[in-house]
């Protein structure tokens, strides 16, 4: 038992301990993440996963292709929300980043988070520092998914530029009734598209390595690569949830499969007349890496 001492003690130090514990942090709000990456990446793949997980509360969609878009995301669960062009880029994320709250759904979902483009807002050097600033002050977490290989990013480009001019708008899957009579189409890339098209892939990349050299904490950032991701999916996604601070593992289950499968010879009629090109550029000495089996 207490010593009268110490019970007098602990009767002085009461009303000081519930001051200080009045006076703490309430508990931090989510988990703020996005996958960074470029198309034909895989993202709406890895997105799927994310959208379908038990704790998440993920925006299916690209909230900065557009205006419109940040407002639709911003909206999805708290219909309420109105996201002015006016609003600076800050702003604009503490909208995204609000969590569900709006129905039983989103109850307990304590990572919010989205799919955001190399190609949408970071080109913009205000921009970049406005959003670096934000994801350093707000510890966001960051997953990259990066493709090295830009020359069947670039065929995977191409091919889904004809499926939208055939009228055919399912870009990731494979075998399914609308795309049954594609899948295994095989195209002619003029030599000039796929010149620009590796450049302009060669420029995304670039920022996303900006992105992730300006993080504070490197630990707020994960890099997973597309042929990784591909050839050991169970154990990749594992490394995400790591990453995240899941509790619940992330299924490999999706009903999204890989397209195209065959080597870049096999898909692209013209090969033989854009390689020796290409061999003579500034991309000639990963061309060989770029022909090998991906995954």
């Amino acid at each position: 038992s207490m010593s009268p001492s110490l019970l007098l003690l602990c009767a002085l130090l009461k009303p000081t301990l519930a001051s200080w514990e009045s006076e703490q942090p309430s508990p931090a709000g989510p988990t703020k993440f996005f996958v960074l990456a470029t198309p034909r990446s895989g993202s709406t793949w890895l997105s799927l996963h994310l959208r379908n997980h038990g704790e998440t509360a993920y925006h299916g969609n690209e909230c900065w292709r557009s205006q419109d878009f940040v407002q639709f995301c911003a909206s999805e669960w708290n219909k309420d929300a109105k996201v002015g062009a006016s609003m600076t880029l800050s702003q604009k994320l503490d909208a995204l980043f609000v969590p569900n709250t709006t129905s039983t759904e989103g109850l307990g979902k304590n990572y919010v988070g989205f799919k955001w483009m190399a190609n949408q807002n970071f080109k913009n050097d205000p921009e970049f520092q406005e959003i670096m600033q934000y994801i350093n002050d707000n510890d966001v977490k960051v997953i990259a998914l990066d493709r090295s290989n830009y020359l069947r990013k670039c065929f995977s480009f191409y091919d889904m530029e004809q499926r939208t001019r055939a009228g055919i708008n399912a870009h990731h899957y494979a075998g399914s009734v609308k795309t049954a009579t594609w899948d295994n189409k095989t195209q002619n890339i003029p030599s000039d598209y796929l010149g620009h098209c590796l450049q302009w892939y060669e420029k995304l990349g670039k920022i996303m390595t900006r992105v992730l050299n300006s993080m504070k904490n490197p630990q707020n950032a994960i890099l997973v690569k597309y042929e990784d991701m591909c050839g050991d999916t169970t154990g990749q996604l594992a490394k995400i949830q790591a990453f995240l601070g899941l509790k619940e593992t992330i299924s490999p289950d999706t009903n999204i499969l890989k397209l195209h499968s065959a080597p870049v010879s096999e898909l692209v009629d013209n090969y033989d007349q854009l390689r020796p090109r290409l061999l003579a550029g500034r991309y000639g000495n990963v061309l060989a890496r770029w022909e090998e089996h991906e995954c």
